[in-house]
């Protein structure tokens, strides 16, 4: 229920390197991302700097199948900040994805894909600092409905496999609950309570079996969230605001600035602006407002 038209067309590297690795999956092999990928061999994010010049910021190269094939994002240097590379199996689904920071390799993501192309579980791993070592950090197994959707997550960690998470969703595919046991964490358990027609859910946090110490409201409208209340993270709401055409234009969903999208008529972004929230920062370097905008490079 959440929105994903932004990621359904474009890549923005403030958002795919914000991602955990299975969103990215799912994202990707979605058969309209594909079918509006296809035609793209290249993507590159440029930021406007003080004196007028274009820096590139991140990049993205697709395969044939309108796959992605390396996403890599730079700091204000040009050097090459961090990198995922996509791997792929014999049947040209995605098989890993590798995340670098630095030049050094930081994490992976290993699935395993059933017959329909759906992911039945995956790994992810992180490497030592100072050693490289590959280490298992968790694994998640999915299971889904008789109609594709997916009914339920359950999440292990640690060397002795401890089950730390489950999720739990509706025949739609729509989440319901979750039950958490998480080191560190005052949430025990989730429900999301949803009205007849799906405009409005409340996320309640419980600290135990019973008491609930925050409750979050979602509002939606056309199966898009418009509106999140949640005062435990800001006294004013978040909020997302669509044109005619259903397209993500503007949302302070980042807390600290409002994101502002404009697309041509492919529905692909070609700029992007970014206002920080901060009304007197202490950053003395730190502009007011980021100014994005996208090159696309077609396949001949």
């Amino acid at each position: 229920m959440t929105n994903l038209f932004l990621i359904i067309f474009i890549f923005i590297s403030v958002q795919v390197f914000g991602q955990y690795d299975y969103e990215l999956f799912q994202q990707y092999a979605d058969k309209r991302v594909k079918q509006n990928n296809i035609k793209l061999n290249t993507i590159t994010e440029l930021q406007l700097q003080d004196d007028g010049k274009w820096i590139k910021t991140a990049f993205q190269q697709f395969n044939t199948q309108g796959l992605p094939v390396t996403i890599i994002q730079y700091d204000q240097q040009a050097a090459e900040g961090e990198k995922k590379e996509f791997i792929y199996n014999m049947t040209g689904q995605i098989s890993k994805i590798e995340t670098y920071k630095g030049g050094n390799h930081f994490g992976s993501a290993e699935f395993e894909v059933d017959t329909s192309g759906q992911i039945s579980s995956y790994i992810d791993y992180g490497y030592s600092s100072s050693s490289g070592e590959k280490m298992f950090l968790w694994k998640t197994y999915l299971e889904y409905n008789q109609n594709q959707t997916i009914k339920k997550t359950i999440k292990v960690e640690g060397d002795e496999k401890d089950t730390t998470q489950i999720n739990f969703y509706d025949t739609l595919g729509i989440p319901t609950k979750s039950l958490l046991h998480q080191g560190g964490l005052r949430t025990t358990k989730i429900e999301f309570i949803w009205n007849k027609d799906k405009t409005e859910m409340k996320e309640l946090e419980y600290e135990n079996d019973t008491a609930v110490y925050s409750t979050i409201i979602h509002k939606y409208k056309d199966n898009k969230e418009f509106e999140r209340l949640d005062s435990s993270t800001s006294p004013q709401p978040f909020y997302w605001k669509y044109d005619n055409k259903g397209r993500l234009i503007e949302t302070n969903e980042a807390l600290f600035y409002v994101l502002y999208l404009i697309y041509d008529d492919n529905d692909r972004i070609i700029k992007k602006t970014m206002n920080v929230l901060f009304s007197d920062s202490t950053e003395k370097d730190l502009p007011k407002k980021f100014q994005f905008k996208y090159e696309y490079q077609f396949r001949n």
